[in-house]
């Protein structure tokens, strides 16, 4: 029995070496006066420099001017019996790169030295930084897309406002020619439809204004289709289109109106005005449920995209994939913008001279 003792000690010195040596977060003993005592390999990996070399450097040496100050700062509080948790600063390595450690320590005091863990979180701060370019460079457009319609609604109004006047003084009955009646007609009922929806787009500006927030409520995906198709009846005539749908998945959702039906009028849209030269136009809309999730889907047969190259740019502003002269890259920013402020999703597959097909998600 007494000798048993000591080898187990010895197996127990091993192991512990071995998960010292082997994890690939960075361990290190270090001293109250800021100097490695002891590293583990992932240590010398991480910094690019030997153990012998990071014995002999000071800490604050590796850490970056930025972090220098809250470092030390940090430090004292270690001293001061203060345990570190979850604390992320930034080392320069050997070659001149920068890295971001997490660090947990604590503090031994009575032999003055320092017990510390840290994880390289580079990568994620780098996701972390990209992302909130990201997020500004959005905030940057929406701003400049609200402005914008702030701007097109008041300058719209007034011009719309006389054409619906010198509407109300045709006289229809001195029209001889019924055909050319039934054109002006036409016009009038466009301009009205134009007239009420830049009305809800501004009533919708006024309300975000004062709430913050979108009336949402329950609609029904084949009604609000039938008014955007109201809308575009002259482009549909023209480009001779076949719309289908299939809603017998589901045929109603919660949205807010003016949003779904300036996503399903740009859809249609591009699904008309990039069709095949000289073919007739295919567009389906039809719905699915995935994953206890509400999906539309919009397809098409008409030009389509290379993906590849359209990749990360497919709903950026100002972005277009075709040479159409009236191809402003506004369409599918705007649907990707209405569709995720709710909490939805859109997703897009499409293949050159075989079709598109947008797939959106409901919330």
């Amino acid at each position: 029995m007494g000798e048993s003792l000591p080898n187990a000690l010895t197996d127990e010195d091993k192991m512990l070496r071995q998960f010292f040596d082997f994890t690939p977060d960075l361990f290190c003993v270090a001293s109250f006066e800021g100097k490695f005592l002891k590293v583990n390999p992932a240590v010398s990996n991480v910094l690019g420099y030997t153990e012998e070399e990071l014995l002999q450097i000071r800490i604050l040496d590796l850490i970056a001017e930025e972090d220098k100050e809250i470092t030390s700062t940090s430090r004292d509080g270690i001293k001061e019996g203060k345990p570190l948790t979850n604390f992320e600063n930034r080392y320069i390595t050997k070659s001149g790169e920068t890295v971001w450690l997490s660090w947990t320590s604590v503090p031994v005091h009575e032999h003055k030295y320092i017990f510390a863990i840290a994880k390289d979180v580079t990568e994620r701060k780098k996701s972390e930084a990209e992302q909130q370019l990201l997020y500004q460079e959005i905030d940057r457009a929406n701003k400049d897309l609200e402005h914008f319609a702030r701007m097109a609604s008041h300058n719209l109004r007034s011009p719309i406002a006389n054409i619906m006047g010198l509407f109300d003084l045709i006289d229809y009955d001195k029209l001889a020619d019924e055909d050319n009646a039934n054109v002006v007609r036409l016009i009038k009922q466009s301009t009205e439809k134009v007239s009420d929806t830049l009305e809800t787009y501004i009533n919708s500006l006024i309300r975000k204004d004062g709430t913050s927030k979108l009336l949402l409520k329950e609609l029904s995906l084949a009604e609000c289709l039938n008014n955007v198709k109201q809308s575009l009846n002259s482009l549909i005539a023209q480009s001779e289109a076949l719309i289908k749908t299939d809603f017998n998945a589901f045929n109603s959702v919660t949205f807010n109106q003016s949003y779904l039906e300036s996503v399903l009028l740009n859809l249609l849209t591009n699904a008309l005005k990039y069709r095949k030269p000289r073919q007739q136009a295919e567009v389906l809309f039809s719905t699915q449920i995935n994953n206890g999730k509400k999906q539309l889907i919009v397809a098409d047969k008409g030009l389509g995209f290379d993906m590849e190259k359209a990749k990360g740019r497919i709903f950026g502003l100002n972005q277009t994939f075709h040479t159409n002269h009236d191809a402003k890259g506004v369409g599918l920013f705007l649907v990707k913008k209405h569709i995720t402020e709710l909490g939805g999703d859109i997703s897009v597959d499409s293949t050159k001279d075989v079709g598109t097909r947008f797939t959106i998600t409901f919330p």
